[in-house]
């Protein structure tokens, strides 16, 4: 029925991907998420501008090369890649089992990202449907959450992780449907490094929850630190953990490979002052803004949680994707305490307007790295039907530059 009611959305969707996404926002097509995304998602991971130094041009290498033998089963396949990757099924197994009835790497990393995609419509549409009210600041938001997980990196399998990883916290966090974690446990099978965040997520309940300032003295401080030893930690949990993982644990925080520049950096060091500035804010009106809604206030508690986790994975190279898990969070908590506050006489909506020069910024940073990944005829009259027909190298991005 969702698809017969909310059918105009599919089709704008379908010829006109860019502005289908935005159309759909604006008019918080609930129902319609799910497929919106799985269709722009195909959409934008068959264009994607592929590299030799990017991790998806090694998937690609990976795929064709597994396409050209036919003979091959998943089994051989998995044991003969490196120890420290047999520990991630997912992508193994999607890379055999689409390079069976394809050698087109368009259309793997098509169905690479449609499915991250349709992960990301639910919990998109998850959030949404809860939204009471909507206003000009709420639609920001919602603008916003849908660019938190980088979406021009759609096809790599940490992302996917990230979407399974929301499909069970969730609803286990804001319905306490406890039977939904088991997407999360999923997440770790997808990608290893799922098992730090799984973990808080287990044992927050553990935590007494009667007062919310530890919580926010403990984000505050561990996201204000310069320095702190990173492997002295790691040590600590590898004594648990298998050989395989723990050599692929060292990789991840000894890795160097971002730029360093302050633009670069920009988007997260905007986030963590905008989290640390309305963390304070909600816990000294954490009364009025949650009032009985402990679901509500149970979020805030496993976002300051991971972000306290975040602070101390951002000291390295590598660490700092999870705060892209943690700013989804903490912008579901922002998009539904709008909702629940929508009067412009309402302390979080100014807080909101005076705050949302910033959050325009982060969105137009995130637009850059869609820019970065496709090109101008992908942008200009890309759709799901003349994606077959579009081949380009370089992005919209590079050709400005």
């Amino acid at each position: 029925m969702a698809l017969k009611n909310d059918y105009k959305y599919i089709a704008v969707e379908a010829v006109f991907p860019f502005f289908g996404i935005f159309y759909s926002i604006k008019n918080n097509a609930v129902k319609s998420f799910p497929w919106l995304f799985a269709l722009f998602f195909f959409f934008f991971g068959t264009q994607i501008t592929i590299t030799d130094t990017n991790d998806f041009g090694r998937y690609v290498q990976n795929f064709l090369y597994l396409s050209n033998d036919g003979n091959i089963s998943f089994l051989e396949y998995f044991f003969s890649l490196n120890e420290g990757n047999q520990i991630d099924y997912y992508l193994p197994f999607m890379t055999w089992l689409i390079s069976r009835f394809t050698s087109n790497s368009q259309l793997y990393a098509g169905i690479l990202a449609m499915l991250m995609g349709l992960c990301f419509g639910f919990n998109f549409a998850y959030i949404a449907k809860r939204l009471e009210y909507t206003n000009f600041f709420s639609l920001v938001l919602l603008f916003l959450l849908f660019l938190i997980p980088r979406t021009f990196l759609c096809t790599h399998r940490w992302w996917m992780a990230l979407q399974v990883f929301l499909l069970g916290a969730l609803p286990f966090v804001l319905d306490g449907k406890n039977k939904y974690v088991l997407f999360s446990v999923l997440s770790i099978f997808i990608h290893f490094s799922f098992l730090y965040p799984l973990a808080l997520l287990l044992v927050y309940r553990l935590f007494p929850r009667r007062s919310l300032l530890p919580f926010v003295v403990l984000f505050f401080l561990v996201n204000i630190l310069d320095s702190l030893d990173i492997n002295a930690l790691a040590k600590i949990f590898e004594q648990y953990l298998p050989d395989n993982y723990v050599a692929r644990n060292e990789s991840y925080i000894n890795a160097e490979f971002l730029e360093h520049n302050w633009f670069s950096q920009s988007y997260k060091i905007l986030w963590k002052y905008i989290n640390i500035f309305l963390a304070f804010y909600i816990y000294l009106n954490s009364k009025m803004l949650f009032g009985s809604d402990s679901r509500l206030r149970d979020v805030f508690v496993v976002a300051l949680l991971i972000g306290s986790f975040v602070g101390i994975t951002s000291m390295t190279e590598w660490g700092g994707r999870y705060s892209d898990l943690s700013n989804f969070l903490f912008c579901c908590l922002y998009v539904l305490i709008l909702s629940k506050q929508p009067n412009e006489s309402n302390g979080f909506y100014k807080v909101i307007t005076v705050l949302s020069p910033f959050l325009v910024y982060n969105i137009l940073f995130q637009i850059r790295g869609i820019l970065g990944a496709v090109g101008l005829e992908s942008l200009l009259f890309g759709n799901v039907f003349t994606t077959w027909l579009i081949e380009e190298s370089v992005s919209v991005l590079s050709l400005i530059k």
